[in-house]
Parts: structure tokens; C-alpha cells; sequence
């Protein structure tokens, strides 16, 4: 197979994967003149329109959508046959682009990416720290961290460790209010909310002897972003149902103050790392994710 073919095949993947020509252009590090000219050049050999074409943009035809898969899973083989050969002499090497949660990402994980790569000084990281949840395919992740149920059953997937969350509030806070003694009383209280795709975190759940016991709170401060909430409920602005890897410093060092522990309920949730099925077979994915899987066999804030 002539390079020519396989740089064609790689554009119309690009154009599709990236949404468009300047998007794929900017991919490949090439102009958008040369994308176009690769995309004209495979039609014209195959004898068939791969986009269909219009003045607001282009979607993918029939033909095109059949053509890609193949395309991909030809450019897959190449990437991962030469993974395979070049690893076995020089170890991992090439880009890892990692998808990360806010908190957990900037907490955990970043903190552990400088050994990994000194282990691994072949590989060029890219992070993504994000609270939304990017498609792998779309985005071109290589790994993604997620946190709680996994909805995408194509991923595999592999465990990291459990979830937990506890009620804390600064001393400041409760300088100027009574602790809360019983979760009903959080009524009373400022707490602080999630707002967006977290929003369900704003009901509270507890136990009550074998009983269970879910609060509805309210409070003057509401983020997207974890970390502007843990900022706040260190300034004594209110109270906060927080992660535990983040919370035990903290508890630690006297910087806040568990709340209501006679009614925690553990969450049973997990953190988890994914990848593609297709991805599994590089060298810098597979030892990537074998990396963090050993580093959270202890688990730090425990």
C-alpha cells in the first residue's frame, strides 16, 4: 500500500473524527488545502463520494460511512503493529491523550503523571481535565478517568479504587453556626451546591439507624467546578458533602471538620480507568494503565 493511500485514508478519518476540514487539518498538522486535495484524490480513485457536500458544511454518505470503518481499523493495525516493534526496542513512546474529572484529576492524578513519565520518557502526555464526560472516539482519547456507573459497556474498563463522600465545614463556619446534629438540621445551614451535570449531588444521603434518610439542601453558593467548592468551604462560607481523598488532608491538618458521621452512608461508588478495546494493544496505554492501577493499590488519603 502506497503512502499516498494510507495519508488519504488518515485525512478521511480526520475530516469525519474532527468534524471538518479545518478541524482535521489543524489534527494532521497540515493546511486545509492539502486535506482537501487527500479527500478529492481518494473520491476520485475510488469513484465515489465519501462527504456530501453542502454550502453549510458536509456529512458523511452511505458509501463513506462504510469506508470508514475499514479505514479505521487499517490505520489501527499499522499504529499497533508498529507500537508492538518499536516499544520491544526503545519501551512506550508517542502522545497519551488522558481524560480527567476536575477533582479527582487535579488531586490524584496529575500529581502522579511526572513519575510516569520518568518511567515512560518516550511519551508525550496531553490532559484533559474536565467534569464532562468526552467520548473516547470523538476526542481522541486514549484513556479517560470516570467516576461512579460506567454507562459505555464498549469501554474496558478497570478499577482504581472506591468513591466516598463526607460532611465537613471550616471551623470559621462553625465559629459563627452550631454544628448540625442531626441531618434534618442542614435545613438551617448554608451548604454548597453543584450546579450542571452534578446536580443530583445536592441531595444528601444518610443512614438512620437501618433506615435511610435523603436531605434536599439549599445554600447561597453553586459551581460546576469541585475544586471552587472546596475553596469556598475552606473561607467558612457553608457546609459541604465532599470527596474523601480530597476532605482527609484537610481533616488532617484541622483545616475543616467532620460533620454528622453517626449518619454517614458510604456511596459504594468507583472510580475507574477506561479505554478503548481497539487502544489496548499500545504499549503507552497498556503500561499507563497498568501505572495507575499500581499507584492506587494504597490509596493515599486513607
Amino acid at each position: 500500500m502506497s503512502n499516498d493511500r494510507l495519508r488519504q485514508m488518515e485525512a478521511f478519518c480526520a475530516v469525519v473524527d474532527a468534524g471538518g476540514f479545518a478541524a482535521a487539518a489543524k489534527r494532521l498538522s497540515l493546511s486545509q488545502s492539502a486535506i482537501s486535495k487527500a479527500l478529492s484524490a481518494l473520491e476520485q480513485r475510488l469513484g465515489v463520494s465519501l462527504l456530501n457536500r453542502t454550502t453549510r458544511g458536509q456529512s458523511i454518505s452511505l458509501e463513506g460511512e462504510r469506508y470508514l470503518e475499514n479505514c479505521r481499523q487499517v490505520l489501527e493495525l499499522i499504529e499497533s503493529s508498529e507500537d508492538d516493534l518499536t516499544a520491544k526496542k526503545t519501551g512506550a513512546f508517542g502522545l497519551l491523550k488522558i481524560s480527567v474529572p476536575v477533582s479527582f484529576g487535579l488531586d490524584q492524578i496529575s500529581p502522579i503523571l511526572p513519575i510516569f513519565l520518568a518511567e515512560n520518557p518516550g511519551v508525550k502526555i496531553e490532559l484533559s481535565v474536565t467534569d464532562r464526560i468526552e467520548n473516547l472516539i470523538d476526542g481522541k482519547i486514549d484513556v479517560a478517568i470516570r467516576m461512579g456507573e460506567l454507562e459505555d459497556s464498549s469501554l474496558i474498563s478497570r478499577k482504581l479504587c472506591g468513591l466516598d463522600r463526607i460532611i465537613v465545614a471550616s471551623p470559621s463556619y462553625l465559629n459563627n453556626k452550631a454544628a448540625p446534629m442531626h441531618p434534618e438540621e442542614l435545613s438551617r445551614h448554608n451548604c454548597l451546591l453543584w450546579k450542571g451535570n452534578a446536580h443530583h449531588l445536592n441531595k444528601w444521603p444518610f443512614f438512620e439507624g437501618s433506615s435511610h434518610l435523603a436531605v434536599r439542601i439549599d445554600g447561597n453558593f453553586l459551581s460546576n467546578n469541585g475544586m471552587a467548592l472546596v475553596a469556598a468551604c475552606l473561607d467558612g462560607v457553608g457546609i459541604m458533602r465532599m470527596a474523601e481523598h480530597v476532605a482527609a488532608p484537610l481533616l488532617r491538618s484541622g483545616k475543616l471538620v467532620q460533620l454528622l458521621a453517626d449518619y454517614q452512608r458510604p456511596d459504594n461508588q468507583e472510580i475507574h480507568i477506561v479505554f478503548q478495546r481497539k487502544k489496548q494493544n499500545l504499549t503507552r496505554v497498556r503500561n499507563f494503565v497498568d501505572f495507575c492501577v499500581k499507584e492506587f493499590q494504597t490509596l493515599s488519603w486513607t
